[in-house]
């Protein structure tokens, strides 16, 4: 997140930094944070978890660019993000129990 970014421009503009297109409907669906990978020792030694704040929305699949910081990327179907559980990406599982959660509760994910 930028200094003077409210969590909904961090999220567009992370949409068209990664993809090169613009974030449509965006909608908060939750935070997320875990010790092993979101954590930060300073200097000084003090150490601080940071959240991440998840956001589903939609974007026109033939407006992707992508940039130089990815080899690849795909287009998948929720089915297939889904059956991705068993394979436990750790954010990307946070990020799909976030989804499920929120669509059948319509309430915010906190993990």
């Amino acid at each position: 997140m930028e200094l003077g970014e409210d969590v909904l421009q961090c999220a567009e503009r992370e949409v068209m930094e990664e993809l090169g297109t613009t974030l449509h409907n965006p909608q908060w669906i939750g935070v997320y944070t875990d010790v092993k990978g979101t954590s930060i020792t300073y200097p000084n030694g003090d150490k601080v978890q940071s959240p991440s704040f998840l956001f589903t929305g939609f974007v026109k699949k033939s407006e992707v660019k992508g940039d130089d910081e990815h080899m690849n990327y795909k287009w998948a179907d929720l089915k297939e993000i889904t059956e991705m559980k068993s394979q436990n990406f750790g954010y990307t599982l946070a990020c799909i129990n976030a989804y499920e959660y929120f669509s059948k509760t319509q309430q915010p994910y906190f993990g």
